[in-house]
């Protein structure tokens, strides 16, 4: 159909980003390239600026490191991504620490995913 399905890191989606120094995530989402939201992020991280990203204030907060980016989803649909974004938050197990500022977890994602009361 002509579209270049080879490149993700061109679109968008949602995404999990990880702490290299302890189980700490970040579920996101965004409408923009995957590429250019990981630079956000990581540039808050460099600049020292963590109210651009929950992500960054946990690396600064805690003296910890980036590590991988995985994208999750590829979606273009705004209420799609975000109904995604909060499956992955929902999945994310005990022992990892959420670092998203706000998580939204409705009843029928926790019930799904969650071993535990939220």
């Amino acid at each position: 159909n002509g579209k270049d399905s080879s490149r993700p890191l061109a679109k968008s989606g949602v995404y999990l980003l990880s702490c290299r120094d302890c189980p700490a995530v970040y579920v996101g989402e965004t409408g923009h390239r995957f590429a250019a939201r990981f630079c956000d992020h990581l540039s808050a991280f460099v600049n020292n600026n963590p109210t651009r990203s929950a992500y960054a204030q946990h690396l600064i907060d805690n003296n910890h490191i980036p590590d991988k980016e995985e994208i999750l989803h590829v979606e273009r649909n705004y209420r799609i991504r975000s109904a995604l974004e909060d499956v992955e938050i929902g999945k994310v197990r005990e022992g990892r620490e959420q670092v998203n500022r706000r998580v939204r977890i409705n009843n029928f994602v926790k019930n799904i995913f969650c071993s535990s009361p939220l």
